[in-house]
């Protein structure tokens, strides 16, 4: 069942996580399941350490980095904690006028960034 888990987790990273590749080994969509693996892998790997996730509202808004006269809505901060220290995070995080960390799938891809970071993965 973990593995089937991996898998699905993996599939989802690759869809909706940026990724590079080095187009002289790899190809654009090995590069792409690569990274969707390795995302995939700190994510287990970060839950199975008890890390959890802080998010806040950051002290910017988008109206900071927009110049298209949109009404300004919050960006986010999210912080790694792992035994109440930080251990990751990440600020300016746009998750658009309606975002919401619970819900939002970039929300995710950030939380297994910061897994990566975390773990050096």
């Amino acid at each position: 069942m973990r593995t089937k888990i991996l898998v699905n987790a993996a599939e989802f990273f690759a869809e909706h996580a940026g990724y590079s590749y080095d187009p002289t080994t790899e190809t654009a969509e090995t590069g792409q399941a690569r990274r969707g693996r390795e995302l995939a892998a700190a994510e287990s790997t970060a839950a199975a350490a008890g890390v959890e996730y802080r998010w806040t509202y950051d002290d910017i808004t988008s109206a900071d980095h927009d110049t298209s006269g949109d009404e300004p809505y919050p960006l986010w901060v999210c912080s790694a904690m792992l035994e109440g220290t930080a251990v990751a995070s990440l600020c300016g995080i746009d998750l658009g006028p309606a975002g919401r960390p619970c819900s939002d799938p970039y929300a995710r891809v950030v939380r297994a960034e910061l897994a990566c970071e975390a773990f050096n993965a």
